[in-house]
């Protein structure tokens, strides 16, 4: 499934106030869905780290079983869900995000404001 159609298929699962109507209660509920999620993702980092389970070494790859990635995947996925939803009830697409985010990205690159690392 590609970013477009996955974001046309959210609407099966949106039950939500006002779900698919535009309105400013919609776009409202979606943000703090948003929020509450990307806190949800970063509690399940912690933990990992936390309990060993993950190690930040600058020199080595993460490296997480199937039970853990899973988990760190659910929070992503959730995630996902709700910018898609967020998209469609202003009513652009995540396609157009990506365009604008990376069109912006580079103009700060090509500035000098974003470095490489190696």
């Amino acid at each position: 499934m590609d970013i477009v159609e996955y974001q046309e298929w959210t609407i099966e699962t949106a039950a939500y106030p006002e779900a698919g109507k535009y309105t400013e209660r919609e776009l409202n509920y979606l943000v703090h869905g948003l929020a509450g999620e990307a806190g949800e993702l970063v509690n399940k980092f912690k933990k990992l780290l936390r309990n060993g389970t993950i190690l930040l070494d600058a020199d080595q790859a993460i490296d997480l079983d199937d039970e853990h990635l899973g988990v760190i995947f659910d929070e992503l996925g959730d995630t996902l869900w709700y910018m898609a939803r967020i998209c469609e009830a202003m009513g652009t697409t995540i396609n157009s995000i990506a365009g604008w985010n990376q069109a912006k990205l580079m103009e700060r690159k090509g500035k000098g404001e974003i470095k490489t690392h190696s």
